[in-house]
């Protein structure tokens, strides 16, 4: 049986590639830290195998390789909050960054230990997924629109030079110690399960609590409401992907 590990398991799009995993039948493996919130995937925690596991400590992240030697790993794990990232510039990119390059030291140490027990023949060489993300690339001309992978990147806040760093730690281990890493740089994906206070889910919140006073209203004598939507820029042109498809490309 094909045997998976995602980082940060509890996460928003981990949740949906766990569903997506275990109907195919997988056995699915995932990471979390102790004060992680699991509830997106409460409702399949049966199903899955949960590993403690940080990526800034380099030991937990070899512990958990060497335990699960999975042929497949989706590195998901990451600060992923635009504004906290300028609030804890830090924290953000030596998680985003430096937690990468332990987990990529981590595979590579448990594959060259395997291949030194087994001689010239490896038996342990994982796929690996870097998640990385299109804000590498940052404010772009408008003559470089439609993105290209070819584009310079262009960071513009901590967590997308965190994402920088862990993309390119990808194409390092890649390149000179033969680790076979995909790097992914999705735009923005969404759909159920999603609480990070994004353009849809603000605009969304907005409504729902606009309906629910007229609700608790309707009954009372008519009140002139002048309801506004509040929202941030509507000339900036975004892509969007359902989170469902994004886990398929995956």
């Amino acid at each position: 049986m094909v045997k998976s590990f995602i980082t940060g398991i509890g996460g928003f799009v981990a949740s949906h590639l766990v569903d997506l995993l275990t109907e195919k039948g997988e056995e699915v493996y995932g990471s979390y830290r102790w004060n992680e919130d699991l509830s997106r995937i409460k409702h399949i925690t049966s199903k899955i195998n949960l590993i403690p596991m940080d990526l800034n400590d380099l030991s937990s992240c070899l512990k958990a390789m060497e335990q699960v030697k999975p042929d497949y790993v989706f590195h998901l794990a990451a600060q992923s909050y635009v504004s906290d990232s300028f609030a804890y510039p830090e924290e953000t990119i030596r998680t985003n960054t430096l937690g990468t390059l332990n987990l990529l030291e981590a595979i590579r140490i448990v594959r060259d230990r395997t291949r030194e027990r087994m001689g010239l023949v490896t038996i342990y060489d994982p796929v690996i997924h870097i998640c990385s993300s299109s804000e590498v690339y940052g404010l772009v001309k408008k003559e470089d629109i439609p993105i290209k992978e070819t584009q310079a990147f262009n960071p513009g806040n901590p967590y997308a030079v965190g994402k920088v760093g862990a993309d390119m730690l990808g194409l390092m281990y890649y390149t000179n110690y033969g680790l076979k890493v995909i790097r992914t740089r999705m735009f923005t994906h969404t759909g159920p399960r999603r609480t990070m206070m994004s353009a849809e889910c603000n605009f969304a919140k907005q409504i729902a609590e606009f309906e629910k006073h007229q609700d608790l209203t309707h009954n009372l004598e008519p009140l002139k409401i002048d309801y506004v939507l509040k929202h941030g820029n509507l000339d900036s042109i975004r892509t969007w992907a359902d989170v469902r498809d994004a886990v398929r490309s995956y």
